[in-house]
């Protein structure tokens, strides 16, 4: 499986190493992207609660 193409806006952005929790809701928004769903976090504080929110609630398809 290849790996999704960025959005244009992030395609200059650094890359770090994130952890697999992470990683895997990076790919389940990156595959929300390409179904054309989105969630619009306005800030680091606002992405940060989204983390906490979906690493606490059990979603399938995040196993």
């Amino acid at each position: 499986m290849s790996e999704p193409e960025l959005p244009r806006v992030l395609r200059d952005v650094e890359e770090i190493d994130a952890d697999s929790e992470t990683e895997n809701m990076i790919q389940e928004a990156l595959a929300d992207l390409a179904a054309d769903r989105s969630v619009i976090c306005e800030g680091d504080a606002a992405f940060d609660a989204l983390l906490d929110s979906l690493s606490a609630k059990p979603y399938p398809q995040a196993s």
